[in-house]
């Protein structure tokens, strides 16, 4: 006995610094959704409402619910102002004055814990209201400003009114809580942004990264893939995470990271399966570094067969981690081959407002430069009244294409070589290194400034030789692979997680020279 007690002695002495301490993981914020539409908020466990400006807590039983009703600038009469405990019972002692008037709001004003009616739409309708209510609560005040109500099955509502942006409302629980028919771990957060007079107010989910990773592993990828891919996919996403987080735009915008794929897909807690909770587990913090520094790691579905160099898809500098290199095995995704095509006109719509131009009718397109992987890199698109370029990201939105590892089947198709028939015999030339001209004096280079005659008209030489004559009514495209192809693909990974690679291998492959680090 004494021997064991000695033990757990010695046990309780290491523990800050001993092998089974777990470090805490740093806290995400996920934005849910923008200016949301009435949103039921509730729990199967209890919960509390905090206003974090006053540090004034609210609590709730499991089963009650919450209406949100977001209202931008509205006007409040505030009726009396005071602690909790001293404006409850306000409620039930003057039934007559909310039968008239409607049932109060209790929450933050102005600054302070208040009981309140409203929100009124203008200025003479809170007059006329504290006017009906002076005789009851003589030292009313008027109050204007940003607005969120909180419709409650009490005698009472909710609402948070205030005059400056930021973090409004905290719910909290220990059980998952639910928005919108979506439960999520951690707590929910309302935060006003205020963009230069034009309101929004954001539902943003704040929780622990690696609970956050439970609901982005298994929308990212499929949950019974080979846990090596899994485990890829955990230290990526984790990666890409941390990388935004450290930008600290949850001060201004609210929050870290958007729930879409415009970061990471993330589905909270329903969205949870037992295999990537697991794969998440196995790699707790672990995350790829380079030069010191945490690296943004993107992923996309299916490469079509060879990655891409970063600054060959989106503008920056080229990062030596993102670089493009073969990806065999993609063969089991249906998007390592497709076909797509688009209305001419539509195309030419969608360019003209992508890019802020008139093109009028399409007279050719030609692309310009290509990545090491073959991806567009520039479409010049040139038009009756116009001309611009394409990105290639910018081409697959306008085109609603897969990827931009594409060609355009109806473009009129040129030989690798010309020959040219001259009194001398034949000459064979390359149209990519010159272009030249047959005369009564031999060969010659055609001037910078030569034209050529079409059925649209007179267009420079070059632009001709990549004319668009034939397209007609729509655009015909031909590619591989789905996603913007910068980073690991995702069916890669698990081809190479299929021929044995660990998951480490897999990242290191992927991501040009980077360390796997634990940093908690």
């Amino acid at each position: 006995m004494r021997n064991s007690l000695i033990l757990a002695f010695v046990l309780l002495l290491l523990w800050p610094s001993g092998l089974n301490a777990v470090s805490a993981a740093p806290e995400i914020r996920v934005l849910l959704s923008s200016n949301p539409a009435e949103s039921v908020i509730s729990c199967e466990a209890s919960f509390e409402l905090m206003f974090p400006q006053i540090q004034t807590t609210l609590p709730f039983v499991a089963g009650e619910t919450l209406m949100l009703s977001a209202s931008g600038r509205l006007t409040w009469v505030i009726l009396a102002a005071g602690p909790l405990a001293a404006l409850e019972p306000l409620v039930p002692a003057h039934e007559v004055l909310w039968a008239t008037l409607g049932p109060p709001s209790l929450g933050q004003f102005a600054g302070q814990m208040a009981l309140a009616i409203g929100p009124f739409a203008n200025m003479d309708s809170a007059v006329t209201a504290a006017n009906q209510a002076q005789a009851v609560f003589p030292t009313i005040q008027i109050h204007s400003g940003y607005s969120i109500s909180l419709i409650t099955n009490r005698p009472y509502d909710l609402a948070w009114s205030g005059t400056s942006a930021g973090s409004a409302l905290v719910l909290t629980s220990a059980t998952p809580l639910s928005a919108t028919q979506k439960r999520y771990r951690g707590s929910l957060e309302l935060f006003w942004k205020d963009n230069n007079g034009s309101l929004e107010l954001r539902m943003v989910n704040r929780l622990d990264l690696e609970s956050y990773l439970y609901g982005v592993v298994p929308s990212e990828m499929t949950h019974d893939w080979s846990m090596e891919a899994l485990k890829a996919q955990s230290v990526a996403a984790r990666s890409f995470a941390m990388s935004k987080m450290g930008r600290n735009q949850w001060v201004t915008e609210g929050f870290d990271v958007t729930a879409t794929v415009s970061d990471q897909v993330y589905k909270g807690y329903d969205g949870e399966y037992p295999e990537t909770n697991r794969a998440v587990d196995l790699t707790r913090g672990q995350v790829l570094t380079f030069g010191g520094n945490i690296a943004g790691t993107p992923f996309h579905s299916c490469s079509g067969g060879f990655t891409e160099n970063n600054e060959n898809v989106w503008s920056g500098p080229a990062l030596p981690y993102l670089r493009g290199v073969p990806s065999p095995g993609e063969e089991g995704s249906k998007y390592i081959t497709w076909t797509a095509t688009v209305a001419t006109t539509e195309f030419i719509i969608k360019t003209e407002e992508k890019k802020g131009v008139i093109l009028g009718e399409l007279v050719g397109l030609q692309v310009v430069e290509q990545g090491v992987s073959g991806r567009i890199k520039t479409l010049a698109v040139e038009g009756s009244l116009g001309s611009t370029t394409l990105t290639g990201e910018q081409l697959r939105l306008v085109a609603n294409l897969r990827s931009s590892l594409a060609t355009i089947d109806n473009l009129i198709s040129f030989p690798n070589q010309l020959v040219l028939l001259s009194s001398q015999g034949t000459t064979t030339v390359s149209p990519e290194s010159a272009i030249l001209l047959l005369s009564s004096l031999g060969l010659a280079p055609l001037p910078a400034s030569a034209v050529a005659v079409t059925s649209a008209g007179l267009m420079p030489l070059s632009l001709a030789i990549a004319t668009t004559q034939n397209i007609g009514a729509t655009i015909s495209f031909s590619g591989h692979g789905w996603g913007h192809g910068v980073g690991m693909p995702q069916w890669g990974a698990k081809a190479q997680a299929q021929e044995g690679k660990t998951y480490d291998q897999i990242l290191l492959y992927y991501y040009t020279g980077v360390s796997l680090e634990t940093k908690y």
